[in-house]
């Protein structure tokens, strides 16, 4: 399982001193002394992380001075162009973690005990730092009026989806579900569809996204998936419904129970 491995800080992060000297950290210390330095000269600070994992900050995402944290991965040749466009607002971000970030691994199995419990957004029964599906923009976005639309023996769920705010930007509309009458329903949501919307500024659109079939189901012990039970719950909006996304975002997705009947 990727999401628990912590990996280490393999970004350029530099230094800026008020001579515009740039000095590039020899090892993980002197790089965590230089965040630690950057943030202490109580100017607002921006950390671009270039990794391919999830990592930890030891408290630093606390740190009043640390504006904006921007998850870059391994972002090629053409990275640094396309980074400084999005700090300079010229494109707007829209990506959303496709992996949890831990507050630690305290407690965590063994890298190589692939056990769930306690796993993935899922399994997790700690508060993530950083939850999968988690990812700002500097635009407003809103999701409401959720419904389940059925055609031609298709599944849909619906809703508003409102840009509250003067910029143009895309958004992940994201849909999670839960059987809620299964004891073989796993412990937290999971996602079962999602949609990349374009929306203009002050734009309201509404968006129709496929629910496919296993969103309705669950697995057992043996492997084996199907429908347990009747009722449902769907949650739509633009990151998973756990607390941490809500206190992150300041905002709650849109919930709607659904009963099948056939």
């Amino acid at each position: 399982d990727g999401e628990t491995h912590q990996g280490t800080l393999d970004m350029a992060f530099f230094r800026l001193v008020p001579n515009l000297t740039i000095m590039a950290p020899k090892d993980f210390k002197e790089l965590e002394d230089m965040m630690e330095f950057a943030v202490k000269l109580n100017k607002p600070v921006v950390l671009i992380i270039c990794a391919g994992s999830a990592i930890t900050f030891d408290g630093q995402e606390e740190n009043p001075n640390l504006k904006a944290i921007l998850e870059a991965w391994y972002p090629g040749a053409q990275g640094g162009k396309a980074i400084a466009r999005m700090l300079l607002g010229q494109e707007q971000p829209s990506g959303k973690l496709p992996i949890t970030f831990y507050q630690n691994l305290t407690g965590f199995p063994e890298f190589t005990d692939y056990q769930m419990a306690g796993r993935t957004y899922r399994y997790l029964k700690k508060t993530a730092l950083y939850p999968f599906g988690y990812g700002l923009s500097y635009a407003d976005i809103t999701v409401e009026q959720p419904e389940m639309v059925i055609e031609n023996d298709r599944y849909y769920m619906k809703a508003i989806v409102k840009n509250n705010s003067q910029i143009a930007t895309e958004e992940v509309i994201q849909v999670y579900s839960r059987a809620l009458e299964s004891e073989n329903e796993i412990p937290n949501h999971k996602l079962c569809a999602f949609k990349r919307v374009y929306l203009a500024p002050n734009a309201v659109q509404t968006v129709q996204i496929e629910i496919p079939q296993y969103a309705f189901e669950v697995v057992n012990q043996q492997g084996e998936r199907f429908i347990e039970g009747r009722q449902f719950e769907f949650s739509i909006g633009t990151a998973q419904p756990d607390q941490r996304s809500a206190e992150l975002t300041g905002k709650e997705v849109a919930t709607y129970l659904w009963s099948k009947t056939s």
